[in-house]
């Protein structure tokens, strides 16, 4: 049977013959995996072993089910002083039977002392807390795993494949829907120039089709705001704005021009010019960001833009 997706993508290294090499370890069925990239610079291949505490679970289950196979998946990598000999030492272990995913058996702290652990999806689905089981006892371990590992049962498959399945389809349908929509905006944009030369017409059309006409007599309102805020990004670009922050009775400005051409002013409540005066408070009229026709953006509670006069650089 193949594995769901989930594991497919997980564990697929271990078998595509290209990422990983599964090397014997001991019994025909244990296997180092070893990266297809690991070591290629270095003269010393290393040498893999089971962990000390991990052996005798790992060995003994390997010979009371031969049709499983025992993959490393974690492991600790260091050169022996002694020997200069790259070791591997293998403490944790995904089981296959053939190439569906049993299990995982590992080692963990507990209660002051390494315990084995052991996890699956039968295992987790029966623990309230944690993912696992642990156990210090070599015996009880092994009859952990003759009782909860094992190929799926076709129950176990359909369930998981609901579980997993109904997002796939969510996902695929949101993905066919983002891909309609897209071509919808293409289309809708090239046709924008007559639908609103012709609003009127296709606004009764919207509203008896069911669009609510209080969300369509706004579009009047949004055409001037977005003509107004146009019109004034356009002079902030062309250097025909000026940012002024207003402080206690101090006004500093800059102007909006490119960086080789920016020119900065400072004026008092008694000499900053009345027409920046008079656009301030105009746009103190306003909540911050918002534009006013001609006259300039309200930025914050202290900062503007307003369009330049000639007499605001006096």
């Amino acid at each position: 049977m193949n594995m769901l997706d989930s594991e497919a993508m997980l564990y697929k290294r271990y078998f595509d013959g290209i990422t990983c090499e599964l090397r014997t370890v001991g019994l025909p069925n244990i296997k180092w995996a070893r990266d297809t990239n690991w070591w290629t610079n270095k003269e010393v291949e290393p040498n893999p072993t089971i962990g000390e505490f991990m052996d005798a679970f790992i060995r003994e289950a390997a010979k009371k089910h031969p049709e499983w196979t025992f993959i490393n998946s974690m492991q600790y990598s260091y050169t022996s002083p002694e020997s200069g000999m790259a070791e591997v030492e293998m403490r944790e272990f995904d089981v296959f039977h053939d190439r569906e995913y049993l299990g995982t058996l590992g080692m963990d702290p507990f209660r002051g002392r390494w315990a084995y652990a052991i996890t699956n999806h039968r295992i987790r689905s029966k623990r309230e807390r944690g993912h696992g089981a642990k156990t210090t006892d070599l015996r009880k371990a092994l009859r952990l795993i003759d009782k909860e590992f094992g190929r799926k049962s076709y129950k176990e498959m359909l369930n998981a494949l609901a579980e997993t399945g109904r997002g796939k389809v969510q996902m695929s349908q949101r993905s066919h829907a983002a891909r309609a929509a897209a071509t919808e905006r293409y289309l809708v944009e090239y046709l924008t120039p007559h639908l609103v030369a012709n609003f009127d017409t296709y606004r009764d059309l919207a509203v008896a089709e069911g669009a609510k006409p209080d969300k369509l007599d706004v579009y009047g309102e949004q055409l001037e705001a977005r003509q107004v805020a146009s019109n004034i990004t356009d002079k902030v670009r062309a250097g025909d704005g000026l940012f002024v922050i207003v402080s206690n009775n101090v006004y500093a400005a800059r102007d909006s021009g490119p960086k080789d051409a920016i020119a900065y002013h400072t004026w008092t409540s008694d000499t900053v010019p009345d027409v920046v005066r008079r656009k301030i408070g105009l746009l103190k009229l306003v909540e911050p960001d918002h534009f006013l026709a001609e006259v300039g953006y309200r930025i914050d509670d202290n900062s503007f833009l307003i369009m330049k006069e000639p007499e605001d650089a006096e």
